[in-house]
């Protein structure tokens, strides 16, 4: 079927009429807490799966550049060991970001995952690998993504986890919608 004549519908479940006046605020609160309790684990398992090998292949990426020439043993070790770092501390804002309650949180699990650069980049910086040339964008964007390490959507993490994040905000929006 081609994507010109398929009809897209939203499910059943995030069709404004559902949280129109006259309905029941409650039920939509908690479907929408449903949503995100069932999808806020997915979220976390498939961005600790994926994040390390992300952040391990561009880190390697980075510094073959910058070296012209294949990385040694200690290098390889060490770029593995700084994208678990993140990976773990990532994981640990998932976990903290996901246990708040939604109109707390002042994050998404993008941004989040935007901040992984950090324990690379230190390890770039530390070997005297010069920072990248990246477009103006990026530059305002991740300031402090001087090798551009983050990944730019959750779906390169996971081909998932870009719709499991959309579900995520829809559901953060039904609750507090209907609250």
């Amino acid at each position: 079927m081609s994507l010109m004549t398929r009809k897209y519908e939203l499910p059943e479940m995030f069709k404004r009429s559902r949280t129109e006046p006259g309905s029941d605020p409650a039920a939509a609160e908690a479907e929408g807490t449903a949503i995100l309790n069932e999808v806020s684990p997915l979220l976390l398992s498939g961005i600790t799966i994926g994040l390390p090998i992300w952040l391990t292949n561009r880190t390697a990426e980075v510094l073959r550049a910058w070296i012209k020439g294949p990385l040694s043993e200690s290098e390889e070790a060490k770029i593995t060991e700084a994208s678990m770092a993140s990976t773990v501390r990532v994981s640990n804002e998932l976990r903290a970001l996901f246990a708040q309650d939604p109109a707390l949180q002042r994050e998404t699990p993008l941004s989040i995952v935007r901040g992984s650069h950090r324990e690379p980049g230190l390890l770039l910086l530390g070997l005297g690998v010069g920072e990248l040339e990246r477009d103006p964008f990026e530059e305002r964007a991740l300031p402090e993504d001087r090798w551009s390490l983050s990944p730019p959507d959750l779906a390169s993490l996971g081909e998932d986890l870009g719709p499991l994040l959309l579900a995520w905000g829809l559901a953060k929006a039904r609750v507090l919608r209907s609250r």
